[in-house]
């Protein structure tokens, strides 16, 4: 694509995204990322409600301090934005096909965010999005994430999306994140499973039924037992086609792709139709038939993961690619320059807790020279830096 024409390859409001990625999407991050981009939808870690809940709950009473106690999570600046909000938890432990108390608490907990958002962010959060597609060990024994989509849970599902679209839908858009499918154990899916597209097409009616416009689709099963998370992240076969078959019998939802998407050329190709329907195999279960047709039905939007963390300044031309709008193009030099005014301000500021210590700051600068001679060196003395710095503290 010719991007001196500046022509967006999407329609959606949001064609690109980054996804909730925890220890690695965090405040210092997203910095970084606009020093480069500044249109791209941005979400933060998954934030678990409980812990919004505490911190706010044992803040003084009074409704500034109570905020103030949920800025580790949920701090921006003026340049973060559009950034979104991923809020994980409302898991189903009790024996009831719907645990109410989870429930209430995972919407207080959105309504924080919301109330946060409006009154000490510098802009509202695009969008609250709803995890049900994380594979982490802690997830599922809480029985949130990608635990939310076992059949059992269906009726409690629906109960969290359409009390949290009730409680914030009013003023901030609800998505949700999630799998094709899941299955207890790989290749072992078990009576809970969803590991056909009848049983995903069921779950997206569920996020219809609550009110839920937006679904971004990792397009993997999760295994809900026997796999750490990097597993679940690899092994499972990528099948893209079953995420437009989503779009093709949800043409009025927001549909978003996500999962091993590695360049920007490679997310223009899936939105543009020009990547291969499918990686994985080709199962009749997820209601592939040689006659049919998907190459029409794209998806509105593509997320990127681990890529753009790792080589943040490929994504120096996204905004021309798929906003339409002029690029930054910063140098090298812009870039770390910019991103020391925000370590600057960091300094300045007294946030609570460790997120701000110097090795949280500088993590994300390892990433800023990916392919250019002399990353090595330059990540090395990074790294020296960070241990002069942690001797010199242990001494004070």
């Amino acid at each position: 694509m010719d991007t001196s024409e500046h022509q967006s390859c999407c329609a959606s409001s949001h064609p690109l995204s980054i996804a909730p990625m925890i220890q690695w999407t965090d405040h210092h991050y997203r910095q970084l990322f606009r020093q480069i981009s500044s249109k791209p939808l941005l979400y933060t870690e998954m934030i678990n409600d409980d812990a919004l809940l505490h911190n706010y709950n044992s803040s003084p009473s009074s409704s500034s301090s109570s905020f103030s106690a949920l800025t580790p999570w949920l701090r921006s600046s003026s340049t973060s934005h559009p950034l979104a909000v991923q809020l994980g938890g409302g898991g189903k432990t009790s024996q009831t096909s719907v645990d109410h108390a989870s429930v209430s608490n995972f919407a207080s907990a959105a309504s924080l965010v919301l109330q946060y958002g409006l009154s000490h962010s510098p802009s509202p959060f695009a969008e609250i999005n709803v995890n049900s597609g994380c594979p982490s060990s802690k997830a599922v024994s809480r029985c949130f994430g990608a635990d939310l989509m076992r059949v059992s849970s269906s009726s409690h599902t629906l109960a969290l999306l359409r009390e949290t679209v009730r409680r914030v839908g009013h003023a901030a858009p609800v998505s949700l994140k999630c799998r094709i499918g899941c299955e207890e154990r790989y290749g072992s899916p078990g009576p809970d499973a969803r590991v056909t597209y009848e049983a995903l097409k069921s779950y997206v009616k569920i996020a219809g039924e609550a009110g839920v416009k937006k679904i971004i689709v990792h397009s993997r099963i999760c295994v809900l037992n026997g796999f750490s998370t990097g597993k679940n992240r690899t092994v499972p076969p990528l099948m893209y086609d079953v995420v437009r078959r989503v779009k093709r019998d949800f043409m009025d939802f927001d549909v978003v792709i996500n999962g091993g998407v590695d360049s920007l050329d490679m997310a223009e190709g899936i939105l543009r139709g020009e990547c291969p329907l499918n990686v994985g195999p080709r199962s009749p279960s997820w209601g592939w038939s040689d006659s049919e047709d998907l190459s029409t039905f794209q998806p509105d939007g593509c997320m990127i993961g681990r890529w753009a963390y790792n080589d943040v300044c490929g994504m120096w031309d996204a905004d021309s690619r798929f906003y339409g709008k002029a690029d930054r193009n910063p140098t090298y030099r812009e870039v770390i320059d910019g991103y020391f005014e925000h370590s600057d301000e960091v300094e300045r500021q007294e946030y609570q807790g460790k997120l701000d210590r110097l090795p949280n700051v500088v993590k994300p600068m390892h990433n800023v020279f990916t392919g250019v001679k002399g990353n090595k060196l330059y990540k090395r003395a990074l790294d020296q830096r960070v241990k002069e710095w942690g001797k010199k503290k242990g001494e004070d």
